[in-house]
């Protein structure tokens, strides 16, 4: 008894070594229930505070409307650049933010952050909020990813993605054109258009390409295109302030969207449907 009257609490069992093997070697692997399961005696969130004083990072909170919600993800998603990531950390320079430790990613598509969701293994819930700005009165999706700073670190160093990038975005490090065009196209995905055009005098349709971002990375975007489709002339436009455009039409255009696709990746289907049949075959 305390000398208030109170019973003293029993301090915390010490962690043994062999506990912590397990929870080094488990953590990650299968689900945090099943690991927990493996500790007779310790209880989840006492598991789950060794977890983080470890620095394991099987263990991750994520915040939703104040409520602490536990979910999992793959933290070595962004480790080594492939085709795959390439084409999300493209999406996240369009339409992600990155804070911290933490990676959100936000769109009016929420069955294409479903499957960004199923892609990286997250369990978690996406929120919604209402539109606003150039949304509209569509409602906005989110998902939120907080301590995760193996994303944070790898899409800076692989993919140049970071804080503040609206206005300060370079193009990615990237060496093969096998990561660098699923990279462009999630970035269409996120900051550009696809459609079709019929210009006076033309009875067949035009596929058309536009993106924006910083003169940087529309030059990048166009330096890459002239690659694959090369043309006599091309000049990058500043439409707005510090924000930079770029357009491709006509026959180009689909040959740039023909190699664009070609990969059969993820894509945003509403922007790319229209287009993809004409150009699919080329």
């Amino acid at each position: 008894m305390s000398d208030l009257g109170l019973p003293i609490p029993a301090r915390p069992r010490p962690w043994t070594r062999e506990e912590d093997q397990i929870l080094i070697e488990n953590t990650g692997q299968m689900p945090r229930d099943r690991v927990v399961s493996l500790l007779p005696g310790r209880s989840y969130h006492g598991t789950e505070a060794r977890a983080l004083r470890l620095g394991l990072n099987g263990w991750t909170y994520r915040a939703f409307r104040g409520i602490n919600r536990r979910y999992h993800v793959a933290l070595s998603f962004f480790d080594d650049p492939n085709p795959q990531n390439s084409y999300w950390a493209g999406f996240l320079a369009a339409d992600g933010c990155i804070y911290g430790r933490s990676v959100s990613l936000a769109s009016v598509d929420r069955d294409h952050l479903e499957l960004f969701a199923r892609t990286v293994g997250y369990d978690g819930s996406i929120g919604m909020q209402k539109g606003r700005g150039r949304f509209g009165r569509r409602p906005l999706y989110r998902v939120t990813f907080t301590g995760v700073p193996e994303w944070v670190e790898a899409l800076a160093r692989h993919w140049s993605v970071g804080p503040r990038k609206s206005l300060s975005l370079q193009p990615p490090a990237l060496q093969s054109l096998e990561c660098v065009l699923p990279f462009i196209r999630g970035y269409i995905d996120g900051d550009g258009s696809v459609f079709l055009v019929r210009p006076k005098g033309c009875t067949a349709p035009r596929v058309r390409l536009s993106m924006v971002g910083t003169r940087s990375m529309v030059e990048w975007i166009a330096t890459v295109f002239g690659e694959i489709a090369p043309a006599e002339r091309v000049s990058v436009s500043r439409p707005k302030g510090s924000i930079w455009g770029y357009d491709v039409t006509g026959r180009r255009a689909a040959v740039i969207a023909h190699h664009l696709l070609a990969d059969g990746g993820s894509r945003l289907s509403r922007k790319w449907s229209k287009v993809e049949p004409l150009v699919t075959n080329m």
